[in-house]
């Protein structure tokens, strides 16, 4: 177990680098009803395989950041959906490529344009409407859970 300390001019996060299997999935992703629907059908069809969590999900103590943070830390696999580009989604992406935890980037969207940082990375883009149970055997592969 290693440890990573990051510090700026307000925060010092102090984090214990935990290789821990579990099957918790951590979603990250825009807030928006679209978004929400989609998620709760990745979370239905991969009932008793993975536990699927979103921050909304998860009682907050303190700070938001410091709680997406040590999340990503505990899961298994860290799910970016980049489908609207969101500001906050792409910041989380950055701070979990820095820091080199597991990471899946997907997209419902096949026309976006990656931003040039994270053009080079693996994009899995699915098909809401028929490629769902696909996108949940491929999460589960890329978490080592081989229930599915």
């Amino acid at each position: 177990m290693g440890q990573v300390i990051i510090k700026d001019s307000q925060h010092v996060f102090s984090i214990n680098k935990i290789n821990k299997k579990n099957n918790e999935i951590l979603f990250l992703m825009d807030f928006d009803i679209t978004e929400k629907q989609k998620y709760q059908k990745i979370k239905e069809l991969s009932s008793g395989v993975f536990n699927c969590v979103r921050i909304d999900e998860i009682l907050i103590d303190g700070q938001i950041t410091t709680t997406i943070f040590k999340k990503m830390e505990e899961s298994s696999l860290s799910v970016f959906d980049i489908t609207t580009l969101n500001s906050n989604v792409m910041f989380e992406l950055g701070y979990a490529i820095a820091l080199n935890l597991p990471i899946m980037i997907i997209s419902s969207n096949a026309n976006i344009k990656l931003p040039f940082n994270i053009s080079g990375l693996q994009c899995i883009f699915f098909n809401i409407e028929s490629g769902m149970e696909e996108l949940v055997k491929k999460i589960s592969k890329k978490a080592n859970i081989n229930n599915h």
